[in-house]
């Protein structure tokens, strides 16, 4: 996939409330029949996979390497503005040009979901969608518990009573493990000190799953991601900031713990992260974690490298940090 330079990108809008649930046109005999020829597989072997959150960063990326590998694909999408839905617009054409088509709705619209289920006998579910962000949850609560809780649970209402069920793969988040001051981090780790709403709410999402395993025999497995980067990303994150601060000349954020204690943040690229979705999906029922293992301050030189080379040769800038107390919401060590 080509990549977008970070200074083309579009900003992040400076009001970041969402916009509210929309009716989306859907339904006809037309649309019926794109979505089944998106959803029909290339190879004899093939899935029909339903992925929600399929304009989103990650979304985008699975759903083109499904589709590569002869699998059917159908995307969901809300195209909500927590970031420039522009972006998210580029990433649907992208997909669009591969034959995948994304259907404009919510994870919320039950009546939406049985209908694509009426359509189309999906053996799989790879559920992306989710409200992203750490910080953003001291702003707009709601949206969390909207998305991450009230969206699975009509996903899995929906898949229950599907037949056949179909597997269910999910994201969950490396922020589940907290306060926990263990690393590396494990499967079996504690779980039980959400440092944020995002991860409390990503946390209740893996008990609502085990719940709906336990209770209807859906087959489940969540993916603990570390952060995400890569093409396509998404503009909230570090390297984009990054990049940002460098064009511009200002220095770039390093947060500290107490007494000068190393703050850490684990980073996983894209493919590494795409390649765990599609394992995920030819095995499902448990949680794994998907990281790498990198301090913040060594992204810059290590994971960021290629920032600092654009920057010191091509861009001609130099690249300065400013250290910051770290902030409690969120892990201080995140690592696998």
């Amino acid at each position: 996939m080509k990549p977008i330079s970070p200074s083309s990108s579009s900003p992040i809008p400076s009001d970041l409330s969402r916009r509210s649930l929309r009716t989306h046109s859907w339904g006809g005999p037309a649309w019926e029949k794109r979505v089944r020829s998106s959803t029909r597989p290339r190879s004899r072997n093939g899935f029909s996979v339903l992925v929600t959150g399929a304009a989103g960063f990650v979304g985008t990326h699975v759903s083109a390497a499904l589709k590569r590998r002869g699998d059917g694909v159908l995307g969901l999408d809300n195209f909500n503005d927590y970031y420039d839905p522009s972006l998210k617009r580029a990433r649907q054409a992208l997909l669009e040009r591969s034959g995948i088509f994304i259907v404009e709705g919510d994870i919320n619209d039950v009546t939406l979901l049985k209908k694509l289920f009426e359509v189309v006998a999906f053996t799989h579910v790879m559920h992306l969608a989710a409200q992203a962000g750490v910080r953003y949850a001291m702003e707009n609560p709601s949206s969390y518990v909207h998305s991450n809780i009230a969206g699975l649970v009509s996903v899995l209402e929906v898949c229950k009573s599907a037949n056949p069920q179909p597997a269910i793969v999910w994201a969950s988040s490396s922020s589940v493990y907290g306060l926990n001051t263990k690393v590396p981090f494990s499967e079996k780790d504690r779980t039980d000190q959400p440092a944020s709403l995002y991860a409390a709410t990503k946390k209740a999402g893996e008990e609502i799953a085990h719940t709906y395993n336990h209770i209807y025999g859906l087959s489940l497995t969540g993916l603990r991601f570390f952060t995400v980067y890569g093409p396509w990303g998404r503009p909230d994150m570090a390297y984009f900031f990054f990049t940002r601060d460098i064009l511009k000349g200002k220095s770039i954020p390093i947060f500290e713990a107490a007494n000068h204690g190393t703050v850490a943040r684990d980073f996983t690229y894209i493919d590494d992260i795409v390649k765990g979705c599609l394992g995920g999906i030819g095995y499902c029922g448990e949680e794994y974690c998907f990281g790498s293992g990198e301090h913040l301050g060594e992204a810059i030189e290590s994971e960021g490298e290629e920032i600092y080379y654009e920057a010191a040769t091509e861009w001609g800038r130099a690249i300065y940090t400013r250290k910051y107390k770290f902030r409690s919401e969120g892990a201080r060590k995140s690592a696998q």
